[in-house]
């Protein structure tokens, strides 16, 4: 081969190579361009972190019997979120003024001459009101202009001796509880179970535990 010739070819090869490295280095500067974070990027990273840290689930317990006092059908308020503010723990597992309701666990345990019984969870819409009802408390719709009800059930599940034996769990929805602290006072999310009963004067109705499920705000 003629001399010129070798020194074209030579030529082309080093031009070649040349080329196909600043392919190469334009490559690697687009994909380091890419790497570099972005304002989105950065949100999105915030907003899983916040989503990780989830405020701990906290719990109060409590539990008891009741014996009527009367041969009628009587109805029991328990004032769980009361409850819960007069308890020892409470500002170690409540930090302020807020926080939100997620369930409410709830067993039941009922003598053989109860009969049924009738369970509701419930908010009132203004502090201080009641579901009392001085007759048909076994029927009587609660009015949904003062109450938000979040479970009512009439439980009959008796065993081979009679007794009821009854376990639910009943969604809060995060209902929010305010609390004013200064007034010691509860402004709105209370949380009341009300259980209505046959009643049989003087004995044991029945036995009750119950576990509400909180978070602070």
């Amino acid at each position: 081969m003629h001399l010129s010739h070798k020194f074209l070819d030579v030529h082309k090869f080093m031009r070649f190579n040349k080329m196909l490295r600043g392919t190469r280095k334009n490559q690697v500067s687009a994909a380091v361009y890419r790497q570099r974070p972005t304002i989105q990027n950065q949100i999105t990273r915030l907003q899983a972190q916040v989503s990780a840290n989830k405020p701990e689930t906290q719990y109060f317990r409590s539990a008891g019997n009741h014996t009527s006092s009367s041969s009628t059908p009587e109805i029991t308020n328990y004032l769980i979120t009361s409850s819960l503010i007069s308890s020892l723990d409470f500002r170690d597992k409540v930090t302020g003024d807020t926080w939100a309701n997620l369930f409410l666990k709830f067993r039941l345990y009922t003598e053989p001459t109860n009969g049924s019984i009738r369970v509701m969870v419930y908010s009132p819409k203004k502090t201080g009101a009641r579901f009392a009802p001085s007759t048909f408390a076994f029927v009587t719709i609660p009015d949904p202009s003062s109450f938000w009800v979040l479970y009512d059930q009439v439980l009959t599940d008796d065993d081979v001796n009679g007794h009821n034996n009854l376990q639910r769990t009943v969604s809060l929805r995060k209902l929010k509880t305010i609390y004013d602290s200064n007034a010691a006072a509860i402004q709105r999310g209370e949380v009341i179970m009300s259980i209505i009963s046959q009643g049989t004067s003087g004995t044991i109705q029945y036995s009750y535990g119950y576990e509400l499920g909180f978070h602070n705000k």
